[in-house]
């Protein structure tokens, strides 16, 4: 029984973690393309000119 609960508890354990990097990544992505649009932009109104 104690095996159990350990086994569910670490599992528990590693989701929250895939959770935790599945955010931070798609935190990363967003500021990616965010820079990534803002700099496009940019050189979009300096050749504009």
């Amino acid at each position: 029984m104690f095996e159990i609960k350990d086994s569910v508890s670490l599992y528990k354990q590693i989701d929250l973690t895939k959770v935790y990097l599945y955010h931070s990544l798609t935190h990363y992505i967003l500021i990616f393309s965010y820079y990534v649009v803002s700099i496009h932009i940019l050189w979009v109104g300096i050749n504009g000119k």
